[in-house]
């Protein structure tokens, strides 16, 4: 919901238009719409948010200036550039190493070197690729057809040569297994190799990579990210059958067997997400509650990526609790979850998840303790 202010919420809700005595009961989307129009669109409490799934991309058309942001990109445009330059001169180097032989203990390390440089220059290039996009949109919205059209290209030229140098690191990947078998770092470069073919769109590739991480081996660092990997595959394709759904949740559960992997916090919000479609409210409801309490503590999370868990586990703690919480409770619930400074918001947001799906005492009952709680609040008459 949007706080416009005391003044103009009290207009906004005075200019509603009274419904008729005896009007018909209204449906769900209805009612949506008529929340959204005083209130202003809120949030979607659906499914879980694409940046916890590796997904960088963001909403460029409504970024807006960058300001001071732009000499630190220019900054790190140099650098890239440098990097590449070096990049490209060892990657010339370990290709003659590799194509010369020479003593086969080395040979391997070559390998792998040579083929984590090449993964190296497709990030490069995809990186180079978003850069396009945020062009041609500057471009469209500046008006400037052509040279949006010029951007799209080279997006285009710059999308291939990452496809090219993923398929040399994976070409690569494939060349040290079959060579070097018992290479000490196979457990790795089999995990990479499962990786880039999942990048590429190759899953059926990507996962018996994994496959066969897991089974030679069980206890590698690595095997936490492929059962996860094997969990998004099923969460992904199940299209709401109960049968892939509980693949799935074994696989994200056989993934959170490991505390100390970074994917831990995420295959325990999977987990939720799982228990969700299938129908258990409650246990979704422990899964996120678990990955806030994990996400508050983790210390193996990148800052931006632990927000990210927190916030999105504390949304669907909301929306698991709509469909089977006391809303008389939910304050103290909320707390738990919520701390202090969030519990307010998630309280708003089970009051408008029981006004849109049309549990009318629930709504009431919520929204007059939100008054109650805040009587001066800007959003009171709104909610009365």
């Amino acid at each position: 919901m949007k706080t416009h202010g005391l003044i103009v919420a009290a207009l906004v809700a005075a200019a509603l238009p009274l419904a008729p005595a005896h009007a018909a009961p209204q449906t769900a989307a209805a009612r949506r719409a008529e929340r959204e129009a005083a209130l202003g669109r809120k949030t979607d409490a659906g499914g879980p948010s694409k940046d916890l799934a590796g997904d960088v991309t963001r909403d460029k058309a409504t970024d807006g200036d960058q300001g001071p942001g732009i000499e630190y990109d220019i900054f790190r445009f140099n650098v890239e550039l440098q990097l590449k330059e070096k990049r490209r001169e060892l990657m010339g180097t370990l290709e003659q190493m590799v194509a010369i032989g020479g003593d086969s203990a080395e040979q391997p390390d070559l390998l792998f070197r040579l083929a984590e440089l090449n993964w190296e220059e497709s990030r490069y290039w995809f990186f180079e690729a978003n850069r396009m996009e945020d062009k041609a949109l500057r471009c469209e919205q500046g008006g400037d057809a052509a040279c949006a059209t010029s951007a799209r290209t080279e997006q285009q030229a710059y999308l291939k040569n990452r496809d090219d140098f993923q398929a040399r690191a994976i070409l690569r990947y494939q060349e040290l297994i079959g060579k070097y078998p018992d290479y000490k770092r196979v457990d790795e470069v089999l995990f990479f190799l499962g990786h880039n073919y999942w990048e590429a769109g190759k899953d059926k590739e990507a996962l018996a990579a994994y496959k066969a991480l897991i089974q030679r081996f069980p206890k590698s660092q690595f095997v936490a990210d492929a059962w996860l990997a094997f969990g998004e595959w099923y969460f992904n394709n199940s299209e709401g059958k109960r049968d892939m759904l509980q693949k799935a949740l074994d696989a994200y559960t056989k993934a959170a067997a490991y505390p100390e992997s970074r994917v831990y916090g995420f295959a325990v919000y999977k987990q939720g997400w799982c228990l969700y479609n299938l129908g258990d409210y409650p246990g979704a409801a422990d899964k996120f509650k678990a990955t806030v309490f994990y996400g508050e503590l983790a210390q193996n999370v990148a800052n931006a990526n632990k927000t990210a868990l927190i916030r999105e586990a504390r949304k669907d703690y909301v929306l698991a609790y709509s469909h089977f919480g006391d809303p008389t409770q939910a304050k103290p619930a909320f707390q738990q979850v919520g701390g202090e400074e969030e519990w307010w918001g998630m309280l708003k947001g089970l009051a408008g998840l029981y006004y849109d799906t049309g549990k009318d005492k629930e709504a009431v009952l919520v929204y007059r303790q939100l008054i109650r709680e805040q009587p001066l609040s800007p959003e009171a008459p709104l909610f009365q």
